[in-house]
């Protein structure tokens, strides 16, 4: 399937899981025999399958926070890097791979940020 929009410059071969997700769950077509989607009308079925699709999706977005950690701005924790490798070498305990997640809808950073947000807007 080939994507092609006349905002962006480039052609993508290839859809997301959201994006393919979003079209299985559509209601397609006009009434009335094109509004009938089978997938909708499965009753307990159609929530786990909602619930298999909404893993599907963040993890593939974890993978690719894992894969793209050279590009995310890490420059800033090499401070706390540094801390935690000195405090690892004292109690002679091995650090770990650092992975810094980004903040996207539905994450922890997210959620805090905006619950920051919110006192901010009730303080005033």
């Amino acid at each position: 399937m080939q994507y092609n929009s006349k905002r962006k410059t480039a052609i993508r071969c290839n859809i997301s899981m959201r994006e393919y997700v979003c079209f299985r769950m559509a209601i397609k077509g006009t009434p009335p025999c094109g509004n009938f989607n089978p997938v909708l009308s499965s009753g307990k079925l159609t929530q786990q399958l909602i619930v298999d699709y909404y893993c599907r999706i963040e993890g593939d977005r974890l993978k690719y926070i894992r894969s793209q950690q050279s590009k995310l701005r890490i420059d800033t924790y090499s401070g706390l890097a540094d801390a935690l490798r000195s405090m690892a070498n004292e109690t002679n305990v091995r650090v770990g791979k650092l992975v810094v997640l980004p903040s996207f809808i539905g994450s922890l950073r997210n959620m805090v940020q905006n619950y920051q947000d919110a006192i901010a807007i009730v303080k005033k």
